[in-house]
Protein backbone atom coordinates (compact mmCIF):
# COMPACT_ATOMS: atom_id res chain seq x y z
CA UNK A 1 0.00 0.00 0.00
CA UNK A 2 2.65 2.18 -0.73
CA UNK A 3 1.96 4.10 -3.90
CA UNK A 4 1.37 7.98 -3.55
CA UNK A 5 -2.33 9.52 -3.30
CA UNK A 6 -3.42 12.96 -3.97
CA UNK A 7 -6.16 14.36 -1.70
CA UNK A 8 -7.12 17.74 0.05
CA UNK A 9 -6.72 18.50 3.63
CA UNK A 10 -10.47 18.72 5.30
CA UNK A 11 -9.99 18.12 9.12
CA UNK A 12 -7.47 19.95 11.35
CA UNK A 13 -7.83 18.91 15.32
CA UNK A 14 -4.87 20.82 17.01
CA UNK A 15 -5.61 19.80 19.97
CA UNK A 16 -5.82 16.18 19.11
CA UNK A 17 -3.00 16.98 17.11
CA UNK A 18 -4.53 14.68 13.89
CA UNK A 19 -6.90 15.55 10.82
CA UNK A 20 -8.24 14.40 8.08
CA UNK A 21 -7.40 14.02 4.19
CA UNK A 22 -10.16 13.51 1.37
CA UNK A 23 -8.71 11.25 -1.39
CA UNK A 24 -9.26 11.54 -5.28
CA UNK A 25 -11.87 8.74 -4.57
CA UNK A 26 -13.65 10.45 -1.24
CA UNK A 27 -12.54 8.11 0.93
CA UNK A 28 -11.38 9.81 4.27
CA UNK A 29 -7.49 9.09 5.97
CA UNK A 30 -6.50 10.09 9.00
CA UNK A 31 -3.20 11.44 9.63
CA UNK A 32 -0.99 12.55 12.48
CA UNK A 33 -0.06 16.14 12.55
CA UNK A 34 3.43 15.14 12.63
CA UNK A 35 3.47 13.45 8.69
CA UNK A 36 1.93 16.98 8.30
CA UNK A 37 3.74 19.83 5.92
CA UNK A 38 4.99 22.55 8.14
CA UNK A 39 2.83 25.20 6.53
CA UNK A 40 -0.58 24.37 5.35
CA UNK A 41 -4.27 24.91 5.61
CA UNK A 42 -7.70 23.48 5.46
CA UNK A 43 -8.20 23.19 1.64
CA UNK A 44 -4.34 22.32 0.74
CA UNK A 45 -3.77 19.54 -1.86
CA UNK A 46 -1.62 17.39 -1.01
CA UNK A 47 0.14 13.63 -2.00
CA UNK A 48 0.58 10.89 0.71
CA UNK A 49 1.56 7.61 0.94
CA UNK A 50 -0.82 5.27 2.90
CA UNK A 51 0.06 3.02 5.98
CA UNK A 52 -1.51 0.58 7.42
CA UNK A 53 -1.66 1.13 11.40
CA UNK A 54 -2.86 -0.69 14.47
CA UNK A 55 -5.79 1.65 13.62
CA UNK A 56 -6.45 1.28 10.54
CA UNK A 57 -5.39 3.25 7.07
CA UNK A 58 -3.03 6.45 7.80
CA UNK A 59 -1.63 8.95 5.63
CA UNK A 60 1.93 9.59 6.20
CA UNK A 61 4.64 11.28 4.00
CA UNK A 62 2.47 14.39 3.33
CA UNK A 63 3.87 16.98 0.85
CA UNK A 64 2.15 20.05 0.11
CA UNK A 65 1.26 20.14 -3.86
CA UNK A 66 2.11 23.63 -5.60
CA UNK A 67 0.71 24.42 -9.14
Amino acid sequence: MNQKRNGTISVVDLENNCGLIVDENGQDIPFSLKDAPETFQLDTQVSFNIELSENGLAAINIQKITR
